[in-house]
């Protein structure tokens, strides 16, 4: 899986705040501007007290309701990033009005970022070896115990940011499945096995895309109690400093 390069699966913002109570009064209108307003947005049927959109050429989602606000998008690389700042951007300008919102308890930028592998092992053994890492006791070195799952949790600060940083191996279900991936020297196949590594290379190219293995760096770039939420300034801040910062953690392994 070397040649499988890193890629961000998912990017969501999130605006929290205590005075969203016109919520209650507005929630029908909000939906009706974002849809009426914003292209490629429709309505979602949701049985909880939330307001839902989603807008499926973009593969984005909007939930809110009286205390939080919340867009992500899958596959955010495959989008301008400026785009994704436009759209959350204009949305978040109409709920901002709708409720008359003027205080906010916290602005969040989350990245999910993923580094396929073909395995459990594979995404164990890549932990390993990583710069942010655990470190484990001696009376609990081998041959005490063996350390079968690695997951680390660390939050750091600066200035008034709180960056909260996970590095860990997943496993999805609603994937393709790399044991049937074929890798082979194609001069030693005949025509039909050429033609069976050709889908089987695309099936590569997918899996790439899609893995059920992988190691994922998520972070969640936090400010508290923000005097204003500038959504554009903020997120393409937050990018920069994902990208300089703490992506380098998961390109080393």
């Amino acid at each position: 899986m070397k040649d499988f390069k890193i890629f961000l699966d998912l990017l969501s913002v999130e605006i929290k705040y205590s005075y969203g109570h016109l919520y209650w009064d507005r929630c029908g209108q909000t939906v009706l501007d974002i849809e009426t307003q914003c292209d490629g947005w429709f309505s979602a049927r949701d049985v909880k007290n939330v307001g839902r959109l989603e807008n499926p050429e973009k593969s984005m989602n909007l939930v809110f309701n009286d205390s939080a606000f919340n867009v992500s998008t899958e596959k955010p690389e495959e989008l301008d990033n400026n785009l994704i700042i436009e759209e959350v951007q204009k949305i978040w300008k109409i709920i901002r009005a709708n409720f008359g919102l003027e205080e906010y308890n916290r602005i969040g930028c989350r990245f999910h970022f993923l580094k396929p592998t073909s395995s459990v092992d594979e995404s164990e053994k890549l932990i390993k070896n990583s710069e942010l890492n655990v470190k484990i006791p001696d009376q609990l070195k081998v041959p005490h115990y063996d350390l079968n799952i690695r997951q680390v949790i660390t939050i750091f600060e600066k200035e008034d940011m709180e960056y909260r940083v996970e590095l860990k191996g997943i496993a999805r279900s609603q994937s393709i499945d790399p044991s049937s991936l074929y890798a082979g020297r194609s001069e030693t196949l005949s025509k039909n096995q050429k033609k069976y590594r050709l889908l089987k290379m695309k099936q590569l190219k997918e899996y790439s895309a899609n893995p059920m293995y992988a190691v994922m760096l998520d972070i969640d770039c936090v400010k508290y109690n923000p005097e204003q939420a500038p959504i554009e300034e903020y997120i393409k801040k937050q990018i920069d400093v994902v990208r300089n910062d703490f992506l380098p953690i998961l390109e080393k392994l």
